[in-house]
């Protein structure tokens, strides 16, 4: 799943919190604007982790992918903020 949201071009801090109060995660990843930001994250039931990574935006808009690796074929994202 893609998040998409119009931003100035330029670079941007980006936290994410994944994971839920009910089920563990792994391989989890993370693409922004095409790119790995993060792989294999894994969490337990009721851990949301708050991770961070930059990147630059050069077309207006802001693209971040949610996706699993395998083992739980699930995701999740508790949150996402977009920072300069």
């Amino acid at each position: 799943r893609t998040f998409r949201v119009r931003v100035r071009n330029g670079p941007h801090v980006i936290t994410v919190f994944l994971g839920d109060m009910t089920t563990s995660h792994d391989r989890m990843e993370v693409l922004a604007e095409g790119e790995f930001k993060l792989r294999k994250v894994r969490n337990k039931a009721g851990e949301v982790k708050e991770l961070f990574f930059e990147v630059d935006v050069e077309d207006g808009f802001l693209d971040v992918e949610f996706r699993d690796a395998g083992g739980n074929p699930h995701w999740t994202c508790a949150g996402l903020m977009v920072g300069k």
